[in-house]
């Protein structure tokens, strides 16, 4: 599905049609340079946006930090991380299990 995502928003980007609904089909021809070029630069754009999306934010300092960067910790009190910057121990919320089985945590705007 994500092949797929990706595709869509590189086409409608660059005004390109996808040849195929095939999620698992990634390659996309383009009539010209141009198009591909400007495909290359929307992609860039989407995983540059998808890394932002992918991180923990300190409550206390700001500090941004992907979450391979922190360890998530749990205690009594549930999941947290504590921000590497200035240790303030931000809560995280178990929003159920991933894929594997593991918790799939979360950190919500307003904690």
């Amino acid at each position: 599905m994500p092949a797929l995502i990706a595709q869509s928003f590189i086409c409608e980007k660059v005004g390109a049609e996808p040849e195929s609904d095939d999620p698992h089909e990634t390659e996309i021809e383009f009539p010209s340079e141009n198009q591909a070029r400007e495909a290359v630069r929307a992609l860039a754009e989407a995983k540059k946006a998808a890394m932002e999306i992918a991180m923990w934010t300190c409550r206390n300092c700001n500090a941004r930090f992907a979450f391979d960067e922190v360890e998530a910790q749990t205690d009594e009190s549930g999941f947290f991380f504590i921000c590497r910057d200035c240790d303030y121990q931000n809560r995280l919320v178990n929003v159920g299990p991933d894929a594997t089985g593991r918790p799939l945590l979360s950190q919500r705007d307003n904690e």
